[in-house]
């Protein structure tokens, strides 16, 4: 048998791949190339008129493509729709805080959705026994197994069912929560056949729901948290002192509805002194508030052995920078320590970060300043306290920064300027009441910031007239 030489082989295996190569470029052109040209070529264009069977083939594909364009163009026009459609939703439910105000924005954003005359909610309560169903008018009943809404918490796909009355029909949906714990249902007019559902839409918008609704009931509970530290903060009973009069005010923010970290407490000893603590933490919310509750249990715990309020502070300075407490966030403080004397009623009163004290001595209303000191929690130190003794209608009122700066930006006023505010008062309530009526006259807004005043007052006559320093 005739063998090939080493130099053949070369050869012979070059020419079989040329061949397979022919072969691709042949079929190329036939399935490729050949039906592109045809395709571009205008029917009645110069050259060789097309065969009928390729002429079927080319009105095949351009009617195919332009199914398609129309498809495509349909589809961006649907999405333009949605996009017009949740644009404001997204919006209205952004704004809404509370979950009660998310529910109405979703109520009402789902029947224009929708081009409904109506829309309800179902809720299930957390322990997962019961629905409770809201209308858009804000009416509430518990939902049974007969409701269409009811029935899609548990289902993936929509529900469609003719509506109650018999002249329209109803859609329903489950919300995209990771609980399924909502869903909405839309009346819409009426139809002999029932409405076409774009999903899309629907997937969209329970989505959005889903997450404003999450986050509302996150921010209520985190309200009622927070209402609830708050009010063991601002204590509406003091103790009953034979020769003092205590009271205060407090009157919060209603600018984004959150709670804020203001403090008050007066605390009785067994030898007979008083402590009067006012806080301010910074940030607003449930964290703020509990950051003011360990403020005030550390002000009572040291206060009970430190008669220095000054080193009090310090050491619940020390306390609040601790990696135990270290969160942050800082508290504007000021402790009086009041002890009745022979002399009269003793305050030592320190500060740090905190407006000084309101002072009426001697019928003259002037401001009692200890030495400034940065706020606590931030382990930068603390000031020197200041002495006084109030004498029989004197007066002290301790305030929070909101008290200066509730009325901002429009207007910002200066400790200094407040003992204008005062004058002639016959009580400490009187007081009180005139500095709450500085920040909030009659018929405007809620004050921007809280504002807390805790006042101790030594009864007895003083003259009539309250002068200013």
């Amino acid at each position: 048998m005739t063998g090939l030489t080493d130099a053949e082989v070369p050869v012979t295996a070059v020419l079989a791949l040329l061949a397979v190569l022919a072969l691709f470029l042949v079929a190329a052109w036939r399935r490729v190339v050949r039906p592109l040209r045809d395709l571009a070529a205008p029917a009645d264009g110069p050259g060789e008129p097309l065969r009928p069977r390729r002429g079927a083939e080319v009105a095949g594909v351009r009617h195919a493509i332009g199914v398609l364009a129309a498809r495509l163009e349909a589809e961006e026009r649907r999405t333009a729709e949605r996009a017009t459609v949740l644009g404001p939703f997204g919006v209205a439910l952004a704004s809404a805080a509370t979950v009660d105000e998310v529910r109405a924005a979703l109520l009402r954003g789902a029947r224009v959705a929708f081009a409904g005359h109506g829309a309800t909610l179902a809720s299930r309560t957390l322990d997962g026994r019961y629905v409770e169903v809201i209308a858009e008018d804000a009416k509430r009943r518990w939902g049974t197994a007969d409701d269409l809404v009811v029935g899609a918490l548990d289902e993936v796909a929509p529900l469609v069912a003719r509506a109650p009355d018999g002249l329209g029909w109803q859609v329903a949906f489950g919300l995209r929560d990771p609980g399924r714990r909502h869903a909405l249902a839309v009346q819409l007019p009426g139809a002999d056949a029932p409405p076409a559902i774009d999903g899309i839409l629907v997937e969209q918008l329970g989505s959005l729901a889903a997450g404003a609704l999450a986050r509302a009931e996150v921010a209520d509970r985190e309200h009622e948290i927070s209402v609830v530290l708050q009010s063991a903060l601002l204590p509406d009973r003091f103790p009953e002192v034979e020769g003092l009069d205590i009271a205060s005010r407090f009157r919060p923010q209603s600018q984004d509805g959150l709670v804020g970290g203001d403090v008050l407490d007066v605390q009785e000893f067994a030898d007979g002194r008083l402590a009067l603590f006012v806080g301010d933490v910074s940030g607003k919310g449930a964290q703020a508030a509990g950051f003011a509750a360990v403020a005030r249990s550390e002000v009572r715990a040291i206060s009970v052995r430190e008669r220095d309020p000054a080193a009090a502070l310090a050491a619940v300075d020390r306390v609040l920078t601790s990696s135990a407490h270290r969160s942050g966030r800082h508290v504007t403080a000021a402790l009086a320590y009041v002890q009745p004397t022979a002399r009269g009623v003793e305050v030592v009163l320190a500060t740090a970060g905190h407006p000084p004290a309101l002072l009426l001595d001697a019928g003259r209303w002037r401001l009692l300043r200890p030495e400034p000191a940065p706020p606590l929690g931030t382990s930068l130190g603390v000031g020197r306290a200041v002495t006084h003794v109030l004498a029989p209608g004197d007066t002290i009122v301790l305030f929070t920064d909101g008290l200066t700066e509730a009325r901002a930006p429009e207007r910002v006023d200066r400790p200094e300027d407040l003992p204008a505010l005062l004058g002639d008062v016959d009580s400490i309530e009187e007081a009180l009441d005139r500095l709450m009526a500085h920040v909030t006259p009659a018929g405007t807004a809620m004050p921007r910031d809280d504002v807390a005043l805790l006042a101790l007052a030594v009864p007895g006559a003083r003259g009539r007239s309250a002068r200013v320093a």
